[in-house]
């Protein structure tokens, strides 16, 4: 995690990160840290199978529909 947010500082951009042995819904604790953070930009990445993501809607999906910030999701 620190190799990808020093490439973003390297970049010139302001980057922060943290890592969490969170136990409950992925998108839920994202969301949280976005919050905690101040985030203006969640970046995540979008690997869940389409079936299972139109059926139960997938942790990108929830990301995109509830934050308070943008988000940039890279397949």
């Amino acid at each position: 995690m620190s190799e990808a947010v020093q490439s973003f500082r390297d970049q010139g951009l302001h980057a922060e990160g943290a890592i969490s042995a969170a136990v409950g819904s992925t998108a839920k604790e994202l969301l949280q840290m976005a919050r905690e953070f101040n985030a203006d930009l969640i970046l995540v990445g979008d690997r869940g199978s389409h079936v299972t993501d139109l059926l139960l809607g997938g942790v990108a999906h929830r990301i995109v529909h509830q934050a308070d910030c943008s988000v940039l999701v890279v397949r």
